[in-house]
């Protein structure tokens, strides 16, 4: 390094250890002595021991290498993990981890050895040469070789932030395969299995930083050579796993530990004593139900309000302990829940009344001949509520809706109560889940297929591991109590509600979790063109925040499965869209801030939203140009059932958000205006809405009780407008294939992987005979990891190539796509399709839609939502 034009460069932290992505120091070197030293060095930001770490860094004309290594020799390695910065410095800088063999380390004190792909065509190479097994880390990607045969690792993303540190790690999967990971900003984890193994018996593991005259490397992105402080490597939390370690003289062995709970089940409120002991330890970590660092031996006494899992790890001068974990299952009471009037309570009507009769409980008889009482009778001991309706003279020819076929598009008489909507018209679709799927095969569970889409993602995906849509099963809060389902088990209607829940973590451990998605929308299109709409809807938001489990209100302009984006490595974008995410506050000015109701714990307002046109994302979240500005928040609910009401008022150009305390009934006075986007401008004025169940790593809000595994309960959905039409959507069940990796806690494949140039199969059942439709489309998720440049849709052997229709290249994402096809491609019953591109692809949430059904009714209480003409043409 020293003696040519390269003495001097800038390196992150300045010389107090300051932010690195606001400050740097400047290395000079004056000798070769110098030069080692330099390339090493030490920062604890803050003063704050545990955020210390060692930092390399070096700047060269031609090739340089620098590297460390623990000194004892490791017997039998499984697994190397270590946190290193995931910064994109440039086609000249990368990292090595190499598992030197006694051949290599035996007798020598300079272990500088690189990667097998350098020296290239005779250039210059390291005083060791290349290794023979390790990984090489370059922009984003961990590639393995074992016996210098090179194979594609993990692969994600980069970024500039230089102070953040992402855990890598490699592991001897003990099968003659290894298999590279790499933690993501989002919270996901991205991994590959490949062939290959570490060296069995005794290694040395050897950390190096390599650069090859990085100037000459930085992609014609201007960047100002010598000056541009990209040559640091920022490393932390090394951790080696063998079954022994030798240096000095002695040997290592790796702590163990033995961790129980007594009893294993308790009910609610009730005490379990966890017990622990370790060997070879002189610390340890909890994490799961408990945190912090632990004695080596200890007991605890707990009293989790759920089922828990309690995590430790030990520490000790042979390595850390594989994870040790102990559950505490908690029973609980079935809750009680007292009846409850419906919107039919304290109306004039000309008739019976039958339907509303209740919001919560279960309805007597109706009695009288007008006026009518009736009873809302409670469960698991809940109180009844007494109701009633007076009676009136019937004036005569109200309809409930347009005459089926008629093509009508005026508005239907609204349903008593208008459906609970308070501040639009005359309601054309009404929800209020008194009626169950009546048994027909679908993705929906509880909720009729007829009227209702549902589409499930998750972070869980990985082609080596066969992870292709991983959705773990969920403990859902019932109106009978609680029980553990996967889907479409997990949508279920009781009492007038309609209830879902959703896992995000399928071991169980501390900060274990991910992203999912759980999406359901109404198949009737809402429309606003030329005036402002209103949409309803209840939920019980109990969110925790951004880093828990939140609703979302979404609308596309078409039903592609499953909208949604999470930063940038999200991208399941409709065409055009808006999404609302119902987890914080946003101010007047528009800054993320706590609630003013003073108690940001106890109150929501709208955190954030996201604007798309044309695919093109405008997200509050990543800094985008939205206008969100915020007034209010309402009071969190404390229960499942528990309901806050929503109304959203929708115009082209502007979307304002009003809601309700959680518990108190909707009205024009009680309707608090929460919130504005001011500069909508939304490329659309009809499409669907979509009700969202959202996770990221719930745990890590640090809340109690932990919502990684979480129900919200649903109600009262409407909008106003014009009736437009109803789609008829035909879903391809979910694959629901077992995944081993997470038994016994249960995950299910929804998807279905496929190789490139090849395709998944889904059967799409219950199509109708000869159906008539405006416009057939197949919608459906995929991911991928690099982008293909074609997308094969093929329907009963009809097939229909899709160049890459979006304006990023974003890769390791989910997307939401529609293809549209002839009507003449459908048969009647089961149909084939077949999807697939040029890139291994995961597909899920399969459907076949046929738009403007004519005879398709509005969905209103007591409407007909079977197909028109029960199943056969439409029209003749």
């Amino acid at each position: 390094m020293f003696g040519s034009n390269r003495n001097d460069w800038h390196a992150d932290h300045g010389m107090s250890c300051e932010n690195p992505n606001t400050s740097s120091r400047t290395i000079h070197l004056t000798s070769q002595q110098q030069a080692a030293e330099a390339a090493y060095y030490y920062c604890a930001p803050d003063g704050n021991q545990d955020k210390g770490h060692v930092m390399t860094t070096v700047n060269t004309e031609g090739y340089v290498s620098v590297w460390f290594s623990p000194k004892p020799t490791f017997r039998n390695v499984s697994k190397v993990c270590w946190d290193q910065n995931i910064t994109d410095l440039g086609g000249g800088k990368w990292t090595v981890v190499n598992f030197l063999t006694p051949a290599e380390y035996g007798g020598k004190t300079d272990l500088g050895y690189t990667s097998p792909d350098f020296p290239k065509n005779g250039g210059p190479s390291s005083p060791q040469g290349p290794a023979a097994n390790g990984v090489k880390v370059f922009r984003g990607s961990m590639n393995s070789y074992t016996n210098n045969q090179f194979h594609e690792g993990a692969r994600g993303l980069t970024v500039s932030d230089k102070a953040a540190r992402y855990k890598h790690c490699v592991i001897d999967n003990g099968n003659g395969t290894l298999t590279t990971t790499i933690a993501q900003p989002n919270g996901t984890t991205v991994s590959r299995t490949v062939a290959g193994n570490i060296p069995d018996g005794d290694i040395r593991v050897q950390f190096g930083d390599d650069s090859y005259n990085p100037d000459k490397h930085f992609d014609a992105r201007g960047v100002a050579s010598n000056s541009t402080g990209l040559y640091t490597w920022h490393w932390d939390n090394i951790q080696i796993y063998a079954t022994s370690s030798q240096g000095g003289g002695n040997t290592l062995p790796i702590p163990t530990v033995a961790f129980s709970a007594s009893p294993p089940s308790i009910s609610a409120s009730k005490i379990s004593t966890v017990t622990w002991s370790s060997t070879n330890a002189t610390s340890c970590a909890a994490g799961g139900g408990w945190t912090g660092t632990k004695a080596t031996s200890g007991t605890l006494a707990v009293s989790p309000p759920s089922t828990t899992n309690y995590t430790l790890a030990c520490t000790g001068a042979g390595g850390t302990s594989p994870v040790a974990s102990a559950t505490v299952a908690v029973s609980t009471s079935p809750a009680l829940i007292n009846g409850a009037c419906g919107s039919a309570n304290g109306t004039t009507v000309s008739s019976v009344p039958t339907t509303n009769l209740c919001s919560t409980g279960t309805s007597s008889a109706v009695a009288g001949s007008g006026p009518w009482t009736w009873g809302c009778g409670g469960s698991n001991g809940g109180a009844t509520a007494s109701c009633s309706a007076s009676v009136s003279v019937a004036s005569g020819g109200t309809g409930s809706g347009s005459t089926p076929g008629s093509g009508s598009s005026s508005s239907p008489t609204p349903v008593v109560g208008n459906c609970g909507l308070q501040l639009g018209g005359a309601v054309s679709f009404c929800e209020t889940f008194d009626k169950k799927n009546p048994g027909i095969q679908s993705r929906t569970g509880d909720l009729d297929p007829n009227v209702w889409g549902v589409s499930r993602t998750q972070a869980l995906v990985n082609f080596g591991q066969g992870l292709a849509n991983a959705y773990p099963a969920s403990t859902i809060v019932g109106c009978n109590g609680s029980t553990k389902v996967l889907p479409p088990n997990d949508i279920q209607i009781c009492n007038g509600q309609l209830r879902q829940s959703s896992n995000d973590n399928p071991t169980g451990g501390y900060e274990g979790g991910g992203v999912t998605v759980l999406a359901m929308y109404p198949k009737q299109p809402f429309d606003f063109a030329g005036r402002t709409g209103t949409v309803s809807f209840e939920v019980s938001n109990d969110s925790q925040g951004s880093h828990g489990a939140w609703p979302e209100f979404w609308m596309t302009n078409l039903p592609v499965p499953a909208p949604f984006a999470h930063f940038e490595t999200w991208r399941a974008l409709p065409q055009y869209g808006f999404g609302l995410r119902f987890d914080g506050f946003v101010d007047s000015n528009g800054n993320p801030n706590p609630c003013p109701e003073g108690n940001n714990n106890g109150y929501l307002g709208v955190g954030s939203a996201i604007l798309i046109n044309n695919y093109v994302a405008n997200d509050f979240d990543t800094g985008g140009s939205l206008q969100l500005r915020g007034y209010a928040c309402v009071k969190k609910a404390t229960q499942v059932g528990q309901m806050n009401h929503y109304e959203l008022r929708i115009s082209q150009n502007q979307i304002d958000i009003y809601g309700t305390d959680a518990g108190v009934a909707p009205s024009p006075t009680t309707l608090k205006h929460l919130a504005t986007i001011l500069n909508a401008n939304l490329g659309f004025t009809r499409g669907l809405i979509w009700l969202q169940d959202v996770h990221y790593n719930a745990d890590k809000s640090l809340q109690l009780p932990l919502q990684h595994d979480h129900t919200f309960a649903w109600d009262n959905v409407a909008f106003d407008g014009p009736f437009t039409y109803r789609d008829f959507s035909y879903d391809a069940l979910d694959a629901n294939v077992p995944v081993n990796n997470y038994a016994p806690n249960l995950a299910n494949n929804l998807g279905k992987a496929s190789d490139p140039n090849n395709t998944s199969t889904w059967n799409v059942l219950n199509i109708p005979t000869n159906p008539k439709a405006a416009t057939v489309r197949v919608l459906f998720n995929f991911f991928h990891s690099d982008r293909p440049s074609v997308l094969n849709v093929t329907v009963n052997g009809h097939t229909h190539p899709t160049p890459w229709p979006y304006p990023d290249t974003t890769g390791f994402t989910w997307r939401t796509f529609a293809v549209t096809i002839p009507a003449s491609d459908l048969i009647a019953g089961t149909n084939v399709v077949q999807i697939g591109g040029d890139q291994p692809l995961v597909t899920s949430n399969v459907n076949i839609v046929l738009v403007d059904v004519p005879g398709g009714v509005p969905v209103l209480p007591g409407s007909n939502n079977s197909y028109p003409a029960g199943g056969v043409s439409a029209s003749q």
